[in-house]
């Protein structure tokens, strides 16, 4: 790797680290931290639920990486921070806009929010429902729906 550029990834990690990221890993330096998420070892998902994907997060990191050097050079500081702070799960929460709806998204929503709060939002005895409309959709919702989206079609 380029060592200017592995000092650019090496410093945004410790400025996360000063803002309590990567606790977890107190006992690494960072240069481990950054070896780890550019290895696989650290991962993070973009589902409500922690599901890792197929291939780790870090290695499309090294990968771009590698192809685009100068891409990764002209990153402002702050890209790079960003880049980087989701590799630390138990801050940081990113949720994939095209989600699909199914059963155990709230409830998995709300506990991925309570671990990045530090334990400042404790919610207990939360559950879900999800309701299915068996007959027509009600006309508030539909009528809303057609406005917004032209998804549901007005009987």
């Amino acid at each position: 790797m380029d060592l200017k550029l592995r000092r650019r990834l090496i410093g945004s990690i410790d400025f996360l680290r000063r803002m309590d990221f990567f606790k977890d890993y107190s006992n690494l330096a960072s240069g481990e931290i950054l070896d780890k998420i550019l290895n696989g070892e650290m991962d993070y998902t973009i589902n409500w639920e922690d599901r890792p994907g197929i291939r780790p997060r870090g290695a499309y990191l090294a990968l771009g990486r590698k192809e685009n050097r100068e891409w990764w050079m002209k990153r402002k500081i702050a890209e790079i921070d960003c880049e980087l702070a989701p590799f630390d799960m138990k801050r940081f929460f990113i949720q994939e806009p095209e989600v699909v709806v199914e059963k155990g998204i709230g409830v998995g929503s709300i506990k991925r929010l309570a671990r990045i709060s530090i334990g400042v939002f404790q919610p207990v005895d939360i559950s879900e429902y999800m309701h299915e409309y068996e007959k027509e959709i009600p006309p508030e919702l539909r009528q809303l729906h057609y406005a917004e989206s032209n998804f549901w079609q007005a009987s």
